[in-house]
């Protein structure tokens, strides 16, 4: 009689591929010849995770050794039939292998992948990206050079003899009316923008396009969640800042002023704005997952902290990367605009030597800084919220898989 060997895996050399009933997950693995058996001491269950490949040893990845050995199938197939490598999630592929319907690639995104996805964002859908910020800036930057005129106004009267309280009555009652204006106007229209910016971001990933009016609507329907979320944030951060700065200051008068009381103070207040600032980061993806998940103002709050959960650093990177961007932006177009108004005030003062220059002369001046201001306020506020909301598409890819429903949703072949 033939002995016949009980498992596959004892026909070592025999040069054939294992069949699928051979497969890690039926049998389990079974020694090889000088090396230990599996499992080792000090492990579990038998692979319960990929490790790094060892010689001899099983490598990741389903595919047989040389001697017939079956592999263990640590990594579970791609989305699109392909292995994820080393630190990608199960389920995706790499971005240059990933199918783009639209802005960026169905697959985990690196920090590039973004920047270059929230300027393709905008290009897209350049209408419902650029118009509405631009009237939202047109309306501050409005606001900015109205309290300007009017400081210019009270020192050309200043000049004229006017008396000092009345004019710093004047001055606090213009301040405070201005600052007053653009909160009221900033509640209500950039929670409006924000709203229809995110609205259009996963249509945009998938390649379509939506409709101004459209878009518009939808943003109308969630300011008030919108509104209420930024409430929230505000008012946490006023607390964290606040209850921070008053142990400084009562640690600095219970000190008398020393100078370790002093330090004490200072590392406090650090630690009271390091503490918002953490905060902060964690709390940036709540906005797109309210517009896009559509859930309440608890439970975007919750998910933001949820996805930031073990990547803070790389949340905190990105977002200073599209910061760093929409800087250098701000410098390109300032500098110009700078210049050119120096110029006009200089050419003022010089037709007038020893006078204050007009209120025609600072005009001039106010509105040539606004118009900087205006296209850099335009531009940088879609790059931002295009940056955000690829961050919070990256953490469900990574977390989720929500790579595989959003190319079902794109309607991908092979999805």
């Amino acid at each position: 009689m033939t002995d016949t060997p009980d498992r596959p895996g004892d026909q070592q050399g025999s040069g054939e591929e294992p069949g699928p009933e051979d497969r890690p997950g039926r049998y389990p693995p079974y020694p090889q010849q000088g090396h230990p058996p599996y499992p080792q001491p000090g492990y579990g269950t038998p692979y319960p995770y990929p490790g790094p490949p060892q010689p001899g040893h099983p490598q990741p990845g389903g595919y047989p050794q040389a001697g017939g050995h079956p592999q263990p199938g640590g990594y579970p197939q791609g989305a699109w039939g392909q292995q994820p490598g080393w630190g990608q999630p199960p389920g995706s592929v790499p971005p240059w292998q990933a199918p783009r319907p639209g802005i960026v690639p169905l697959a985990p995104l690196s920090g590039p992948d973004m920047l270059t996805g929230a300027l393709r964002y905008i290009r897209s859908h350049w209408v419902v990206t650029l118009v509405p910020s631009a009237v939202v800036m047109l309306v501050l930057v409005a606001a900015q050079l109205l309290l300007q005129f009017r400081i210019v106004g009270l020192v050309n009267a200043a000049e004229n003899g006017a008396s000092a309280d009345a004019l710093g009555a004047a001055f606090l009652a213009e301040f405070l009316w201005t600052i007053g204006l653009v909160v009221v106007l900033s509640l209500v229209l950039y929670p409006l923008v924000l709203s229809m910016l995110y609205g259009v971001l996963v249509p945009a990933v998938l390649g379509r396009t939506v409709p101004f009016g459209q878009a518009l609507r939808e943003g109308l329907r969630r300011v008030p969640s919108m509104l209420g979320l930024y409430l929230v944030i505000t008012v946490l951060g006023l607390v964290v800042v606040g209850v921070g700065i008053s142990l400084a200051v009562l640690i600095g008068v219970a000190g008398d002023g020393s100078g370790l009381a002093i330090l004490a103070a200072v590392l406090v207040g650090i630690a009271a704005y390091a503490a918002w600032f953490w905060i902060a980061v964690t709390l940036m993806l709540a906005p797109p997952a309210l517009v896009v998940e559509g859930g309440g103002v608890g439970t975007a709050l919750a998910r933001s902290r949820a996805l930031v959960r073990g990547a803070w650093w790389r949340t905190f990177g990105i977002l200073l990367l599209g910061v760093l961007v929409v800087v250098a932006f701000s410098v390109l177009v300032s500098i110009p605009t700078s210049l050119l108004g120096a110029g006009t005030m200089t050419s003022a003062i010089s037709a007038s030597p020893g006078e204050v220059p007009s209120l025609a002369a600072f005009g001039t001046y106010f509105v040539i800084l606004g118009i900087g201001s205006w296209i850099v306020g335009t531009v940088s506020m879609p790059i931002v919220a295009g940056v955000t909301g690829l961050i919070y598409l990256d953490r469900r890819m990574r977390t989720e898989g929500f790579a595989q429903e959003l190319a079902a949703q794109a309607g991908t072949p092979g999805a």
